[in-house]
This record gives C-alpha cells, sequence and structure tokens, in this order.
C-alpha cells in the first residue's frame, strides 16, 4: 500500500508520456480483471434472484392463484355492475378469414373483391323489409349528443333533445348537403347544422337561418318515425310510405333488470337468413310476432348439470326477445338486426339481467355459419319450420320494396 502510494507521488506530476509501461500494464489489467468479476456478479445475482422467484412461486403458489382469482372476480364485478361490457367482432373475422392477404396493406380491397365474388344465389327479396329498426344504443345517446348512423343504405342524423326524447333526421342538410350527424349541435330540441348554422325543428321544419329574417317556405329536412325500446333507438320504414303498424311496449319484467353489456357483430348475410332455424315457430294472435321454444341442456356423466329454456319471441323483420330460465335466475336479450346495405347486417344483443346474477349476464355478452340463397329449396320434412318462417316473413315486403338489384345499384361506398 505505502508502495504504490510512494509510486504515485513520485510520477504524479510526471507526463502521460513520462508514465512507466509496467504501471500502465497494471492498470489494464486490474480494469479487466473488475469487468469480469462485474460480468460473474451480475451473472450470479440473476440465477439466484430466479431461484428465489422460483422457489416462492413454488412455495406460495395457491395464494398467488387465489389472489389472480380474486383480482379476476373484483374486474368481473366492476364489469358487470358498473361498466357495461362492449363486444365486437368485424367483417374480417366473422365469414372471411380464408381471404388471403386479409392482415396485409391491402387487406380493404381484398375483402371487397371477396364480397363482390360471393356468389348470391337468384330471386333474392328484398334487402329492406318493411319494419323497425335499431340504428343507436340508448345507453350511448345522452342529452344533448348528436351520433351519425348508416342503414337500410341510408345516412341518419340522430340526437336526443334537452326533453330526453331520442330523435331522427336525414343526415344531410338541404342548404349545402353538410351531414348533421358530424359536428351538428342539438338547441333545446332541434338540431342545427354545423356549417351554417340552419336550425330544424322536431317536425323537420327550418326555424332559424343566421341574418335572415324571412325564411324560405318548403326548406325542411326528413323526419323519421322513432320509438326508444330494447336499449336502442328504432325507426319505422315502409317502403309504402305508410305509418307504423306496430310498436312494441317495453317488456314488464324486466324494467328492474340492469344494463350488462352488448355484443355486436358485422356479418354478410341477407336479412331473412339470420333467422332461420329447424326449431318450429309459432303464429301469435299478433299477425307480426311469431314465437318459438327452445329446452337446453348441458350433460355431465348423464347428469343435466345446467338445464335452461328460451322463449323467443321475434316482431317484425329485425326485432326479437330472447327470456332465458335457468336454475341461476331469469334473464333477457333484446336483439337487433340492422342491414348496413344490401347484403351487409349489423346484428347486436344487449344483456339484462338481476343484480344477483349480474356477473352471469355479464358472461353472457361474449357467449357464427354462412350460406347462399336459394328461392325455392328443396325442403324435406325437418325444414317445415323454415318454409313455415319464410312464408310468415313475407308479410313484411310490399309492392314498392326496393329490389336487391336496385340496392346493389346504389351502394354507400363513396
Amino acid at each position: 500500500m505505502a508502495a504504490n502510494a510512494s509510486l504515485y507521488k513520485s510520477h504524479k506530476m510526471a507526463s502521460p508520456h513520462e508514465i512507466p509501461n509496467d504501471l500502465l500494464i497494471n492498470q489494464c489489467q486490474i480494469q479487466k480483471w473488475n469487468s469480469e468479476e462485474v460480468f460473474v456478479y451480475v451473472l450470479n445475482l440473476t440465477w439466484i434472484l430466479a431461484r428465489t422467484i422460483f422457489d416462492l412461486g413454488l412455495r406460495y403458489s395457491g395464494d398467488m392463484i387465489l389472489a389472480v382469482l380474486v383480482i379476476l372476480l373484483i374486474y368481473s364485478t366492476y364489469k358487470a355492475y358498473f361498466s357495461p361490457i362492449v363486444y365486437i367482432r368485424n367483417l374480417t373475422e366473422i365469414g372471411f378469414e380464408h381471404v388471403p392477404y386479409l392482415k396485409g396493406v391491402d387487406g380493404a380491397m381484398h375483402l371487397t373483391l371477396a364480397q363482390k365474388n360471393r356468389q348470391l344465389g337468384y330471386k333474392i327479396p328484398s334487402p329492406y323489409p318493411n319494419g323497425w329498426y335499431a340504428i343507436a344504443e340508448s345507453y350511448e345517446l345522452k342529452i344533448g349528443t348528436v351520433q351519425t348512423a348508416t342503414a337500410l343504405g341510408l345516412n341518419f342524423c340522430v340526437y336526443r333533445g334537452e326533453d330526453g326524447v331520442a330523435r331522427v333526421v336525414d343526415a344531410y342538410c338541404p342548404h349545402l348537403g353538410a351531414n348533421l350527424g358530424i359536428g351538428g349541435e342539438v338547441k333545446g330540441n332541434c338540431i342545427e347544422c354545423p356549417f351554417h348554422q340552419w336550425r330544424f325543428d322536431t317536425e323537420g321544419k327550418c326555424i332559424h337561418i343566421p341574418d335572415v329574417e324571412n325564411i324560405p317556405k318548403g326548406v325542411s329536412i326528413k323526419t323519421w318515425e322513432t320509438m326508444e325500446v330494447d336499449g336502442a333507438v328504432w325507426i319505422w320504414y315502409d317502403a309504402e310510405g305508410r305509418p307504423p303498424m306496430w310498436k312494441s311496449p317495453p317488456h314488464e319484467d324486466s324494467k328492474d333488470y340492469g344494463y350488462r353489456g352488448r355484443n355486436e357483430f358485422i356479418i354478410s348475410a341477407h336479412i331473412r337468413m339470420s333467422f332461420l332455424t329447424n326449431t318450429e315457430w309459432n303464429r301469435t294472435e299478433d299477425w307480426h310476432i311469431a314465437e318459438m321454444k327452445i329446452d337446453q341442456s348441458y350433460m355431465m356423466m348423464s347428469c343435466d348439470i345446467f338445464p335452461f329454456n328460451v322463449v323467443v319471441k321475434q316482431i317484425g323483420p329485425a326485432q326479437v326477445r330472447l327470456f332465458f330460465n335457468s336454475k341461476l335466475g331469469p334473464m333477457v336479450v333484446y336483439q337487433s338486426i340492422t342491414p348496413i346495405g344490401p347484403m351487409l347486417l349489423k346484428v347486436v344483443h344487449r344483456v339484462y339481467s338481476p343484480s344477483y346474477i349480474a356477473l352471469f349476464g355479464a358472461v353472457m355478452v361474449y357467449g357464427e355459419a354462412y350460406q347462399t340463397h336459394v328461392s325455392s329449396p328443396p325442403f324435406v320434412k325437418p325444414d317445415k319450420a323454415v318454409k313455415a318462417f319464410r312464408d310468415w316473413y313475407s308479410q313484411f315486403y310490399s309492392p314498392n320494396s326496393k329490389s336487391m338489384k336496385d340496392a346493389l345499384q346504389n351502394p354507400l361506398e363513396w
């Protein structure tokens, strides 16, 4: 130690060129040794840490699994009671997974080509039967908010006025064609254009134009008949221009149920095909309602571990109510089928359940075959339910229902 100190003192004033070579060599060796030592130390420390974690995992594996389950339970409870689940699957995930290069940069082009090349069949009925169609979610349409919607090959503006009533008008302002659903504002119970602040009342009449005292007569926008039920805002569509032939009252038994969330699927199919089933449908006293009953069982070792039954009520061409009864309790699922375009459907299931089975309702949110249309298929005896359903469904068409050919000639591709 003293020798090194004296050696340092003897050379501390010397220039770098005057430092002896043996001292430089010793310093390099010390530095090299320290690097190796640090590497070995870090390696040993990593190995000890890994073994410690592994030993702790083995020792407390039960506690760790329990902690994970508790965290999952807390998260699921939170989602079930306070944050409804929204589960969405788009067109690329349902029916077109086989399309090559779908995940690439040109995926949209390949998807469009696959849709155009798909065989549709012949003598296809109108894609837009007369009835009620859901175009917005009640849960998301707050007072004073505006949304844009696409359905039936048309664009709509949906808004909720200060009186809490949901209203629907054509999307485009008659002035210069601005989309009221994108940037439009709610003024009282009226909708105001985002471009030049033309304002339209609940009847669609223009009642205000900035800096204009005398508003021209006849300036208006089309309004749509609406109802709000089953967790959605619905519009009435009729090819003959007739007023609503029915309205669906709220389901009384489910008024006290909580909303657990919804799933949403975009599928390529004709609206009439979305209901085909071999289960027998029964007509009811109401001409626009059909009903069927399903008994379901889950068997394990010859034991029926979870029996339940479902009563399905179809109201018109696009509204379905599914009433579940099981050992856990009752639950209701409201289904809507909305044609976005001629062969493109938006299918939504909204789940409601009592609070004591909220978790089961949330699970149901997460809980799809593809066809071409045949106008006169060779039905066999087991298919009689399909034929009966088609016959019942045909009453929702009328002489002026838009044909598939006309609908395909005016797609909303731009």
